[in-house]
């Protein structure tokens, strides 16, 4: 879904990043790595200090952080092969493995995806 995301709607994309950014601080980017037959995440993450950002493979990353990055994707998804969006995403214990400040940053994303949620 995130290749998808990058190809048709960087608008929407870059909203996932701008909420997971202020899930996680300093997280600023999430793109799909291909690492031979495999595939995972690649998050860039700047770091005080440092020049560059930092590059952390999905392995690297706290359950938290990935959590947040599948709930955030699940409620902003595209439709896909024409079909209409999902209109209804439950999802259960948003909050679980989240450090507390970031649960209303969670919230706050799941009231903005239900604006544009189909009715």
């Amino acid at each position: 879904m995130l290749d998808q995301l990058s190809s048709h709607s960087k608008r929407t994309k870059k909203r996932i990043e701008e909420y997971l950014s202020k899930v996680v601080p300093g997280v600023y980017g999430v793109e799909k790595k291909v690492l031979g037959p495999k595939e995972t995440l690649e998050f860039r993450q700047r770091v005080a200090g440092s020049k560059d950002p930092w590059r952390f493979l999905a392995a690297n990353m706290s359950d938290g952080t990935l959590r947040a990055l599948g709930i955030l994707v699940a409620m902003f998804q595209l439709s896909t092969n024409g079909l209409p969006r999902v209109p209804l995403v439950a999802i259960e214990e948003p909050e679980v493995a989240l450090h507390p400040a970031a649960a209303g940053v969670l919230l706050d994303s799941l009231r903005d995806a239900s604006a544009s949620t189909l009715t």
